[in-house]
């Protein structure tokens, strides 16, 4: 680039300007990728100034190049797009400074330092959903069916045929709880787990009685907790957290009645699931006719389940994360990509080839 250039210890401000983008993004990496797209325009063009009619398809083919040729999955990564996040940019970070109504330019310092910032927040983003997601990511590429990408993965494979074999289960209770690397969240423990675990073994159990769950609303619904409906009269509310106090306790029986105010507790056909409750609450929740589970109480269901079905409890823990996280520029994207497809490939696991194929892989 054109210019001079900073001194290393101002680059290292702008890069910490860009980490902070990063770690603080919460609609899958929005403003990360869109600062991406405008480094990389602008070291392409040499120009500091983009116009606004470019960008919407410029950031979507910045996430499509990305998730293609850097990140290699589509989790949590590309949200829809609008223009309030180019304001945002500009106003509350400081990356953009306006030219017009419909023109912005990079700011000075970056664009002159766009070649190494590039990269830069290339790698800040991976390292970020490595951290988040992780044990995800891993668990979902041994599961797909297409095993070309887990060269080198040898220690997870065994991980998951140990946890999947194990009949006290032990080891798939471990593996739910810290995953493959334990420098990345658990499946529990990362955000929408909780409620995805409990619901996916909730789900592969109870079909073996012929009962059927669907999950009603996305974690992130305003009562923070996850809604399961069945075909037999019975609702579920999942809540990731441990009952402790009064406090809690009169405020979540509160809001029970307020959501359920049909009979329904009344009737016995309410569920609670919750992480944990103190002496004495679980018994005071009887009383007022609500049924509560804990973690423990719907993990010991593993016990019960054969390591088919617990490969199904796994897929079905992908597929729910991919409804929750699955990126919205995949998801509309019409190019021939295997990203492209949506839950498409999540879908395929179903099919008796792709048990087969796992199974097989488990055995080399």
């Amino acid at each position: 680039m054109s210019g001079n250039v900073m001194k290393a210890s101002d680059v290292s401000k702008l890069k910490d300007e860009i980490e902070g983008i990063v770690h603080h993004s919460t609609t899958k990496m929005i403003l990360p990728l869109l600062l991406l797209f405008y480094l990389e325009n602008v070291e392409k063009t040499k120009n500091a100034e983009v116009d606004n009619t470019v960008v919407k398809e410029g950031y979507e083919k910045t996430v499509c190049n990305y998730i293609k040729n850097h990140l290699y999955h589509n989790f949590n990564i590309g949200g829809a797009f609008n223009d309030t996040y180019i304001g945002r940019l500009s106003s509350r970070h400081h990356f953009l400074r306006q030219i017009s109504q419909k023109k912005y330019a990079v700011q000075h310092d970056y664009f002159t330092n766009a070649k190494e910032l590039i990269d830069f927040t290339r790698m800040k983003i991976k390292e970020h959903l490595d951290s988040k997601l992780g044990n995800l990511i891993t668990l979902s590429k041994l599961l797909e069916g297409d095993y070309s990408d887990t060269k080198g993965m040898e220690e997870q494979k065994r991980v998951l045929d140990e946890a999947l074999r194990d009949n006290s289960s032990r080891r798939f209770r471990e593996l739910l709880e810290t995953g493959f690397d334990r420098s990345s969240d658990g499946l529990l423990t990362m955000s929408y787990g909780f409620e995805i675990c409990m619901f996916s073994i909730l789900k592969v159990f109870l079909a073996k009685f012929g009962c059927r769950l669907y999950r009603d609303s996305k974690t992130y619904a305003a009562d923070k907790g996850g809604d399961i409906s069945t075909n037999f009269g019975v609702v579920y509310q999942i809540k990731n957290y441990c009952l402790t106090n009064e406090e809690k306790f009169t405020e979540l029986v509160d809001e029970l009645f307020l959501n359920f105010s049909d009979g329904r507790i009344q009737q016995g056909n309410v569920f609670l699931i919750i992480k944990d409750a103190s002496n004495g609450f679980v018994d005071q929740l009887k009383k007022q006719s609500i049924n509560c589970i804990t973690k423990k109480s719907v993990t010991d269901l593993l016990d019960k389940l054969s390591s088919e079905e617990k490969q199904e409890v796994l897929r079905s823990i992908i597929r729910e994360f991919k409804r929750e996280l699955l990126s919205d520029v995949c998801r509309t994207c019409r190019s021939v990509c295997l990203h492209a497809t949506g839950l498409g490939k999540s879908e395929a696991l179903n099919n008796k080839s792709s048990v087969d194929n796992l199974t097989h892989f488990l055995n080399k």
